[in-house]
């Protein structure tokens, strides 16, 4: 039972519980900590880029053109991909077995997960932004059997499903 005037408003008990958390939070943070005029609420937009969403490919390759692969990128930017990182995905890349997995994070903004196939195969899932994601992506385009873009690849794939023909 709801007294007239109070429908929607969450009636005493809510109105005097907010009223108290507001003069709690008032004390302790001094004032109204979302005004726009507090010191520490303004925005500084300069300096700040705005990058394009993140992107995903995957490609079918023989398990040879990653390295090949890693290394042209890495020819080709002026910020190379981590070497660390690029060794293990390949030193990994050789061993995997059908539909074992080992992803790395190549760079700030790229990753990559590699996924054993048949035949000295693999798939290799690669997603982030920027230069190094563009420039290992024109590298898988050019050395790759199949690939599909823009979106994830899901566990179950084999290469049979995989999208595009490499004409």
């Amino acid at each position: 039972m709801t007294m007239r005037g109070e429908e929607g408003n969450g009636g005493p008990l809510r109105r005097v519980a907010t009223w108290i958390a507001e003069r709690i939070a008032n004390f302790l943070l001094g004032g109204d900590v979302l005004a726009p005029d507090r010191d520490g609420a303004e925005i500084d937009w300069d300096g700040v880029e705005f990058q394009k969403p993140r992107r995903t490919i995957v490609a079918v390759m023989p398990r040879i053109q990653l390295e090949l692969a890693l290394g042209a990128t890495n020819r080709r930017l002026k910020t190379k991909l981590d070497e660390e990182a690029c060794q293990e995905i390949v030193k990994r890349a050789k061993t995997l077995s059908e539909e074992e997995n080992y992803g790395a994070k190549l760079g700030e903004n790229c990753a990559m997960t590699v996924t054993g196939l048949l035949e000295g195969d693999l798939e290799a899932e690669v997603s982030g932004s920027g230069e190094e994601f563009e420039t290992l992506c024109d590298e898988l385009w050019g050395r790759s059997k199949e690939v599909r873009e823009g979106q994830t690849k899901k566990p179950e794939l084999s290469r049979g499903e995989i999208g595009l023909e490499r004409a």
